[in-house]
């Protein structure tokens, strides 16, 4: 069986929602804040609906804040929504849109386990980092991971280490404690440094 995560599915699957992601994001927001004082830009891979820009806005409201999805619908809702955002519909790892060392900020957020080619993706996120900026990736683990659109999944923080290692960044990260669990499942919160 194929990949379902297709731009139909998911563009029928927001057609029917409201919001999308119930997410612990103020940690990830903490998480930001303790790592970049003021950070230029904030760019979040697979933004869904856009809830996690939303809250990003409030909390860096000089930050340039910036959502990517592949789903026409979510990106139109968000462009409806929120004009004061940027939203790009491009599907990962295409990330030709941003020059090499442009952006301090990086997020993807419950979208990793979804795409065919992770290692790229993240690649791709250490490419347009400038130095000193932080890439941060949350995913589920566990026995919960049977849900049909999950094509990746990591069974630990280790087994997530070993997968970045194989990516640009190496060494360079660290796991960080989630906050609250989300819908009954664990989740690993790596953050990434670019050196």
């Amino acid at each position: 069986m194929g990949n379902i995560n297709t731009e139909v599915y998911w563009d029928n699957k927001f057609k029917r929602t409201k919001k999308f992601r119930y997410h612990p994001f103020e940690n990830i927001i903490n998480i930001i804040g303790e790592s970049i004082k003021n950070p230029k830009e904030i760019l979040d891979l697979g933004c869904a609906l856009g809830d996690f820009q939303v809250l990003s806005k409030k909390h860096f409201n000089n930050s340039r804040i910036i959502g990517i999805d592949f789903s026409k619908e979510a990106i139109d809702r968000c462009k409806n929504n929120y004009p004061d955002m940027e939203w790009i519909k491009a599907d990962l790892p295409d990330l030709s849109m941003f020059s090499n060392d442009s952006v301090d900020v990086v997020t993807i957020i419950e979208t990793l386990e979804h795409i065919n080619n992770p290692e790229d993706t993240v690649n791709e996120m250490h490419r347009i980092l400038r130095k000193g900026g932080i890439g941060i990736i949350s995913v589920p683990y566990g026995k919960t991971l049977d849900l049909r659109e999950h094509v990746n999944c990591w069974l630990s923080e280790k087994s997530m280490g070993k997968f970045i290692e194989k990516t640009k960044f190496e060494k360079s990260y660290e796991f960080k404690k989630h906050g609250k669990i989300l819908f009954f499942r664990l989740n690993i919160l790596a953050l990434l440094h670019k050196i």
